[in-house]
């Protein structure tokens, strides 16, 4: 609580007068308030000038140094001393001479002083000492605490022997110990990266890579660039690709964005057949990209590596299913796919993969043997004969002439009963083939469908027709024409019939016809008695007359009784001995036993003994082929097949057999062999069938075949026509070369072929691009990036593109080139840290300091880790500032942004001091000093900034000055400078607050403790009667007490103020110290005495006080004021004696004055009433008769000691004389 001064006044005055001493209280002066006092008690206020002369008071203050310094202080004085000397000398008096000698001065007497000698280092680098500042960043880490900081003072050392001096080794040297400090500084890791790419020492650039990317732990994408960078060196410059393998593969796990650590990764990983590390890479590389086809490809070759490298069927068709996805189109994808789901036994999907490849395909051959294959599986595996019959039908359409698929859909339209289909089927091959027989016998099938199943005769009769056309000796249409004609009742058109039959017939087959128009004439035209007749007389008078065979066989057919037909048949058989005629018969029989008795066995046996009478009768194998596909007699198939294809002289129907006859030894038979066999001799044939060569180079991969399968893909290369087929062809024909036959030459050529003929076939380009770094041949590695560049427009593969082609050119020390490479990467990526790091070292290489301030300015930007973004920021201000490219405001300006990152940094903090005192810009300086004080350490670094900030704002900002001031004296109470400056800034603002504040600094930096008492006096005074603290004052008095025991303001004080507050208790023991400590007897006798006072009067502890005047009669027996209020004490106490005996001493030291004639009327009247004694009492009385006769008090203690004698005349006798004296007095 505080008091305003006549509150004060008027509780001292209460006091006092309970006490009953209000004559010691004074009021004050009102119209002049107390002056602040000064160092001297009671000296004048100084009075406040219009305008401070700094530089006066400036010399003034180094006089005053001066003048302690010639009184020999302790040697901390001393150096204090000549510190704010040299303050002074370098800032008000601006003296730099002056003050290096002082800084130095107090060096040599406190070395250890930082603020010293960070101001004396400041000075010898504004002088160009630089030799002589060497020694005090030793000087300075030798005392600096934190690892950190002391690093950071050895940066700035090997800057200094770099830059300036030119001393690399020392340099280097500073920068080794800075980084065995602190291992996460980015500025030294990157100073020490410098020198060592300079030295080309490429184990330590390693090492300082990866402390850096340790160091930026914070920022993913600056770690993983700097990771990259490290990689690259080891592979480039230390040949250690397995371990650059797996830093790229760090720095993508850090950046999956990364994409030139991805085409590292696939080029290192291919070339150490790391296949699953190189299966990560590439859908890496798949996330990566932006196009689709891209990320397709990437995927593409990690399947083909779980199938080829790894086994691996299930994860092959996972990554092939995502490629798909991206580009559901894809001949290759969907043919890789098609392959394993196929060796998966994934029908369903193979055959939805095999759909889509058919509609991808633009090949018709491709297109047919994807559709057949469709269907057979529909038929054989997946039993959907609906959807084998829309496949089959598909191929019909494809090649209507394709005899496995009019086999196999003619068998499953039988089952289903789509006889209009099957009907078309025919037809339809009876319109494209080329063969007679084969048209006959198809419009003979259509016919006998519309005859059997559709009831149709008229368009029976029709295809009839047209079989004839086709083959006029054609049996079973001839047979069938001449019944249905007479069952519609056509004899004309019968009889005519006969007539073309008989001009292609003689002998007995001549008379069967005349019969038959005999019979005609006789049944249709009315003549039936005579054909009755004829049929009858031939067949009584000849069993083996064909006229009664045929008709036979014509009753039976009518009757639609198929086994007494076949019985017809079998019995004109054995008269037949013309083998076609035989053949053909046979061949019927077989019909009727397989299409209407069902019994496959037998027509098989039919047409086998046909065969044996014609091997090349075409019908009869067609049919024949049929039944035993239906059947699943595989061998017999291929027999069958084997004897049509030497019939056959077409080309496409060659190589359609062949592909069959293959396809059935591999998945029928299991005959890896005769397949290949019929492939070759398919290729053989036709050259340019791509199902045959794709299957045959398949196949002889599983097998190992190298060399065979060179020559297959060299085939497919030379003749597919779509560019995407011949880039694979020469793309896997290069795999071939390299991996396998271990010829890079020829496998160059392949990939080049495979690029030539799709120049965004990516496999091949990355294959390229391997073989030749593997083999150091970057001229045509950069001729060939020069080319893909001029064909993509992505930016992340231009990015990647312009990486490796700097790369290139770093590897062969074209460095202003690959400058240009990596320059062409920031112009599509501004931001790529890669880039830029990359540009830091080259640009240093060839001196292009403009350029390598361009690239720190835009790291310091674009770095998100706060420590690279410091280290950039360093070089760009080291540049600007040693290399001349920029101005004070430039150079600041980096340094400031440092500090706007970390506002602790010492490293910007000295640099900018150095630059704001060199440049006396006190803008600055005033917010260096703000943040070193807030972040320093070091009280004593702490107090110096604060002193300085403190004057810099002083007689400005009067209020912050004095709370800097004031800072810095509690960071370093010996700091002479603040201690002033705050009293100083206290007077002058008349602040009685910082006053005091100020007196109490001074004071405990006072060194003379009655000095420091006196000092603690005034602020106490200051506190009571301008503040209002009166808990403060008592505190300052009893600290100057405690300092100087014999002060008696501080007593006097203390007394005052625990009088206001009744704390006797306290002030008993405050004096009793004090006492027990003064230097003067008289001061310690004083102050027994008011503790005495205060325990008989303030606390009725008479025995206490009596203890404590006997204390002081120890010391001073004679002490009259003790022996006086003693004798009081004792009698107050009821020890008459003692009291008697105390007032006896006192008039033996007591001289003839009013004490002594009160001390003997007091003991007269102490003998007379409490011991008894008057005869002692009378002698006393008389004694002080004797000085003053008519003493009236004395007269009347004389007349009771006569009273108490027994001496009555006497006593009356006094008594009158008193009263005499009393009247006497009263006429005066």
């Amino acid at each position: 609580m505080a008091f305003e001064e006549g509150d004060i006044t008027l509780l001292r005055r209460d006091a006092m007068q309970e006490l009953g001493q209000d004559d010691l209280v004074e009021e004050p002066d009102v119209r002049n308030p107390p002056a602040v006092p000064g160092r001297v008690s009671g000296a004048p206020p100084k009075p406040v000038p219009a305008k401070v002369d700094v530089a006066r008071r400036a010399r003034d203050w180094v006089e005053e140094c001066e003048q302690e310094l010639r009184q020999q202080p302790d040697v901390r004085r001393a150096a204090r001393l000549y510190f704010e000397m040299a303050r002074t000398c370098e800032g008000p008096l601006k003296d730099t001479r002056r003050a290096l000698q002082y800084y130095q001065a107090t060096l040599e007497r406190s070395p250890d002083y930082v603020p010293a000698i960070r101001a004396a280092r400041r000075l010898l680098l504004g002088a160009r000492m630089f030799i002589e500042a060497l020694a005090l960043f030793d000087a300075e880490a030798r005392v600096t605490r934190q690892p950190r900081d002391k690093a950071t003072l050895f940066l700035l050392k090997g800057r200094l022997l770099e830059d300036v001096l030119g001393n690399r080794e020392a340099a280097a040297e500073a920068y080794h110990t800075a980084r065995a400090l602190d291992r996460s500084h980015a500025a030294i890791l990157r100073a020490t990266e410098q020198r060592s790419f300079a030295e080309r020492s490429w184990s330590d650039v390693d090492r300082n890579l990866a402390e850096l990317a340790n160091s930026a732990a914070a920022d993913d994408g600056h770690r993983a660039a700097l990771i990259i960078r490290r990689a690259q060196l080891l592979e480039s410059r230390q040949q250690r690709p397995e371990q650059a393998a797996e830093l790229y593969e760090t720095a993508l796990q850090l950046d999956p964005t990364a994409v030139i650590a991805v085409q590292a990764l696939k080029r290192l990983y291919y070339g150490q057949r790391r296949w699953r590390d190189l299966i990560r890479t590439l859908e890496a590389e798949a996330q990566l990209a932006t196009e689709p086809s891209s990320k397709a490809s990437s995927l593409y070759r990690a399947a083909r590596i779980h199938a080829e490298h790894l086994g691996n069927r299930d994860e092959a068709i996972r990554v092939l299913e995502q490629a798909r996805s991206l580009r559901p189109t894809d001949p290759l994808i969907l043919g890789e796919l098609a392959r394993h789901y196929e060796a998966g036994q994934r029908l369903q999907a193979l055959v939805e993969t095999l759909e889509a490849l058919t509609e991808a395909s633009e090949d018709e051959a491709e297109k047919l043997t994807h559709t057949q294959r469709i269907a057979r599986l529909y038929e054989e595996e997946l039993s959907d004969v609906d959807q084998a019959i829309h496949w089959h039908e598909r191929a019909i359409e494809l090649d209507p002439t394709s005899l496995s698929s009019l086999q196999a859909l003619s068998l499953l339209y039988r089952i289903r009963g789509a006889w209009p289909k099957l009907i078309g089927m025919c037809l339809q091959e009876a319109r494209y083939t080329t063969d007679a027989q084969r048209r006959a016998d198809s419009h003979a099938r259509a016919a006998e469908i519309y005859e059997t199943r559709l009831d149709d005769i008229d368009d029976a009769i029709d295809h009839y027709q047209r079989s004839l056309n086709a083959m006029p000796d054609h049996p079973t249409a001839f047979k069938a024409l001449t019944r249905l004609l007479s069952d519609v009742n056509k004899p004309k058109e019968l009889v005519q019939l006969y007539e073309d039959a008989l001009d292609r017939t003689t002998g007995t087959r001549a008379v069967s016809y005349l019969l038959k128009i005999a019979q005609l004439h006789e049944d249709v035209l009315g003549e039936h008695g005579l054909a009755a007749q004829t049929y009858k007389r031939v067949l009584q008078q000849d069993s083996g007359h064909l006229a009664a065979v045929h008709a036979w066989q014509r009753s039976a057919a009518r009757a639609h009784r198929s086994r007494e037909l076949l019985e017809a048949l079998d019995y004109e058989i054995e008269l037949t001995v013309e083998r076609d005629r035989l053949v053909a018969l046979l061949h019927r029989a077989g019909e009727v036993l397989d299409e209407q008795l069902d019994d496959r066995d037998e027509a098989i046996s039919r047409y086998r003994r046909a065969l044996d009478k014609d091997p090349r009768h075409v019908p009869t194998l067609s049919s024949l082929g049929r039944l035993y596909y239906a059947a699943g007699r595989w061998n017999d198939l291929l027999e069958i097949y084997g004897q049509e294809l030497k019939l056959t002289s077409a080309k496409t129907r060659r190589v359609a057999l062949l592909q069959k006859m293959a396809e059935i030894s591999r998945d029928r038979l299991g005959s890896d062999e005769d397949a290949l066999r019929y492939h070759r001799e398919a290729i053989k044939v036709d050259p340019a069938h791509a199902p045959s060569l794709q299957e045959l180079a398949r196949q002889l991969r599983e097998r190992g075949d190298w060399e065979e399968l060179v020559d297959v893909l060299e085939l497919q290369l030379r003749n597919s026509g779509a560019s995407r087929l011949r880039a694979r062809a020469a793309f896997l024909l290069g795999q071939v070369y390299e991996e396998h036959l271990d010829d890079r030459t020829k496998a160059v050529a392949s990939f080049e072929a495979a690029i030539a003929a799709d120049t965004s076939y990516r496999p091949a380009i990355d294959a390229l691009a391997r073989v030749r770094a593997e083999e150091h041949d970057w001229t045509h590695l950069l001729a060939d990036l020069e080319r893909e560049l001029k064909l993509t427009e992505e930016p992340t593969q231009r990015i990647a593109l312009f990486a490796r082609k700097a790369q290139v050119l770093e590897r062969q020390d074209k460095h202003r080139q690959a400058i240009q490479a990596w320059e062409d990467v920031l112009a599509v990526d501004s931001k790529h840290l890669g880039a830029l790091l990359a540009l830091e070292q080259l640009h240093r290489q060839v001196g292009a300091w403009e350029s390598l301030c361009a690239v720190y300015s835009t790291q310091s930007e674009v770095l998100e880790d706060p420590a690279g973004r410091v280290s950039a920021l360093y070089e760009l201000a080291r540049l600007l500032e040693h290399q001349g490219l920029g101005e004070y405001d430039d150079i600041v300006g980096a340094y400031r942004r440092v500090l706007g990152l970390v506002p602790t940094d010492l490293g910007a903090l000295l640099e900018l001091e150095r630059l704001a005192t060199g440049q006396r810009d006190a803008g600055l300086l005033r917010e260096i000093d703000t943040l070193v004080a807030n972040s320093a350490h070091d009280p004593a670094v702490v107090a110096a900034h604060r002193a300085r900030l403190a004057e810099l704002v002083e007689g400005e900002e009067d209020t912050q000055a004095i709370e800097q001031f004031r800072a810095a004296a509690i960071a370093d109470p010996y700091h002479i400078g603040a201690a002033r400056g705050l009293t100083r800034v206290a007077q002058e603002t008349d602040d009685p607050a910082a006053l005091v504040d100020a007196l109490r600094r001074e004071a405990e930096a006072e060194r003379d403790a009655k000095a420091a008492s006196e000092l603690f006096v005034q602020s106490a005074v200051v506190r009571l009667e301008r503040v209002g603290d009166h808990d403060g004052a008592r505190r300052d008095f009893e600290q100057a007490l405690e300092l100087w025991p014999d002060s008696l303001g501080a007593a006097d004080g203390l007394t005052d103020v625990l009088t206001i507050d009744a704390g006797w208790s306290p002030l008993v023991d405050r004096l009793s110290q004090a006492a027990a400590g003064a230097r003067s007897v008289d001061r310690a006798s004083a102050l027994w005495l008011a503790v005495a006072r205060v325990q008989s009067e303030e606390l009725g502890e008479l025995p206490a006080a009596i203890r404590t005047l006997q204390r002081v009669l120890k010391v001073e027996p004679r002490h009259l004021d003790a022996l006086e209020r003693l004798s009081n004490h004792f009698e107050a106490n009821q020890s008459w004696h003692e009291a008697a005996a105390t007032m006896e001493q006192l008039l033996a030291a007591a001289p003839e004055n009013k004490r002594a004639r009160r001390v003997l009327l007091g003991i007269a009247r102490l003998y007379r009433e409490r011991l008894n004694m008057p005869d002692r009492a009378l002698r006393h009385v008389e004694a002080a008769l004797a000085s003053e006769p008519a003493h009236a008090g004395a007269l009347q203690e004389l007349s009771l000691v006569h009273e108490a004698l027994g001496q009555l005349p006497e006593a009356l006798q006094v008594a009158r004389h008193l009263l005499d004296v009393s009247d006497g007095q009263e006429r005066g």
